[in-house]
């Protein structure tokens, strides 16, 4: 009888368990991951491309200096790394965007 109840209060709390992660897990409202970005917030942040072209912002040409002092003024950027860009140039513009105040996105290739 002791068995089969240990075993009816295990699955409750296994079930109850399941239940608490998938509800937190779907209310997206974690650690901020799971957070979509608010259509204001999306639209002030530039996107900067870095590849072995150079680097672009909002889709035109733009150099080190260009790139920082715009993502400055939005105050965000999403950096874009393909995977033919050099890691010291996608490092270094993090970096300074980042010591600039600017809360970066980076969305693929190299991380820094």
């Amino acid at each position: 009888m002791a068995s089969r109840r240990r075993k009816r209060h295990e699955t409750v709390a296994t079930l109850g368990g399941a239940a608490l992660l998938l509800w937190l897990l779907l209310r997206g409202e974690g650690a901020g991951r799971g957070r979509k970005p608010r259509r204001d917030e999306a639209a002030s942040r530039v996107r900067i491309r870095i590849s072995d072209a150079g680097i672009t912002v909002d889709g035109e040409p733009a150099t080190f200096d260009e790139a920082v002092a715009r993502a400055t003024a939005a105050g965000a950027a999403e950096v874009l790394a393909t995977g033919a860009a050099r890691y010291g140039t996608v490092e270094a513009l993090t970096g300074a965007l980042r010591a600039a105040g600017v809360t970066v996105w980076q969305l693929g290739g190299a991380r820094a």
